[in-house]
């Protein structure tokens, strides 16, 4: 294990198995008899959100390996992060609710991005088919152009508006000739080159 997933493991559920019960909860927080001295008030606070400690009674506090080195002082390193682990896989102690939630969205955005590259992939290996040119007029392309700072007429004189499909999606964009006879396409989504650049066969020609 990492030192980020020991940390990110709930403190609450790890004093649960060390033998400490809460004593109520307040404001989502955690109090407890202080697991460092006998007191009779709990001064001894949890935070599930952030999951940290703090002692009051002692002005101390932080995070899971603090407070296993606070519980045993005359350990070192080594041995509070192999206590943690193995405390971890013995009791199956999970992770605070914010770290798998983080977790969690971290793992959707990544399978969205592999997803999406992949789309793109595909795409790029696909047959682009042209379906038709024409005079530049399209709303949101003409507010694509604007938002580059960029003269709608000077765009028309020197751009044409193309309207293509891959598979079986269908899109728009700004079309300008590239140096090598074929066509750079752009709109707020898209950077991609058509016809002569990459070989792709067109359906319609210009």
């Amino acid at each position: 294990m990492t030192i980020d997933e020991i940390k990110s493991v709930s403190i609450v559920q790890f004093l649960e198995t060390e033998g400490y019960q809460y004593a109520y909860i307040h404001r989502g927080n955690y109090w407890y008899l202080s697991p460092f001295r006998a007191e009779s008030s709990p001064s001894f606070n949890v935070s599930p959100t952030k999951n940290l400690w703090n002692d009051f009674g002692a002005s101390s506090g932080g995070n899971i390996i603090n407070l296993v080195q606070k519980m045993h002082p005359s350990w070192n390193n080594h041995q509070v992060l192999t206590y943690l682990e193995q405390q971890i896989k013995n009791h199956n102690l999970k992770y605070a609710e914010d770290y798998e939630a983080m977790t969690k969205e971290q793992q959707r955005r990544n399978a969205w991005n592999e997803s999406h590259i992949a789309e793109k992939g595909n795409e790029r290996k696909s047959i682009t088919f042209i379906d038709r040119i024409s005079k530049l007029s399209h709303p949101n392309l003409k507010r694509y152009i604007l938002q580059r700072r960029v003269d709608f007429e000077v765009a028309q004189e020197f751009c044409k508006e193309i309207h293509y499909h891959i598979n079986d999606k269908h899109y728009y964009a700004i079309a300008f000739e590239n140096v090598d006879g074929g066509m750079e396409i752009r709109n707020k989504y898209c950077k991609r080159s058509i016809a002569k650049k990459n070989n792709i066969r067109n359906k319609a020609q210009r």
